[in-house]
């Protein structure tokens, strides 16, 4: 990762070997993409791979399970309904770091996609080559819709191993700033593309 981008990406104090930095921001992402002859995918590339041809809530099915996915319900070891709840257990929580929270890649394997993609639900936010704006979908094409050529936040998506269930949804989306350094990604890889 640190051989394909133009400056070191910001990293916690414990993550200090992490190949694949868990907290990147967009334009690393985006610069890592390019280097491995591939690109960000897109929110609807993303979606389809959670959802699939059956359109589930979550990769596993329709119905929640906090086994399934790395989420605050899953480390509480309970469920956590409402953002009090949340906020209540998080700053009682003893943060070990993001790579521990994290996990290897498939640790869940009940959070495996109908296409074979792991931890779309949980475990780290993820960006999304698309721009980002919260009412898109009601001006959008019906289908794969191409994103916005502008914008000031980014997609991101999948929900992160502190997070509510409902922001684990294969379509729930949100939006941040290109420069923080909050998210991890996932590529496709396009034969031919050129870096």
């Amino acid at each position: 990762f640190l051989a394909a981008i133009t400056d070191d990406p910001t990293t916690a104090p414990d993550e200090p070997d992490a190949k694949v930095p868990a907290r990147a921001s967009w334009s690393d992402a985006e610069l890592y993409g390019l280097w491995a002859e591939g690109e960000l995918v897109t929110e609807a590339q993303r979606e389809w791979a959670a959802r699939g041809p059956e359109n589930l809530l979550w990769p596993w099915g329709n119905d929640w399970d906090p086994d399934q996915c790395n989420s605050g319900d899953y480390w509480a070891g309970r469920p956590l309904n409402d953002l009090e709840t949340h906020k209540a257990w998080f700053d009682g929580f003893a943060n070990p770091g993001t790579n521990a929270m994290t996990g290897e890649v498939g640790s869940q394997p009940g959070n495996t996609s109908w296409c074979g993609a792991c931890d779309l639900a949980g475990k780290l936010w993820e960006w999304c080559r698309d721009w980002y704006a919260h009412d898109y979908y009601a001006i959008s094409p019906a289908e794969d819709p191409e994103g916005l050529d502008e914008g000031e936040q980014r997609v991101r998506r999948g929900g992160g191993w502190s997070s509510l269930a409902h922001n684990t949804l294969s379509c729930y989306r949100s939006g941040s700033e290109p420069g923080a350094v909050t998210c991890g990604f996932r590529l496709v890889i396009v034969p031919g593309l050129e870096p």
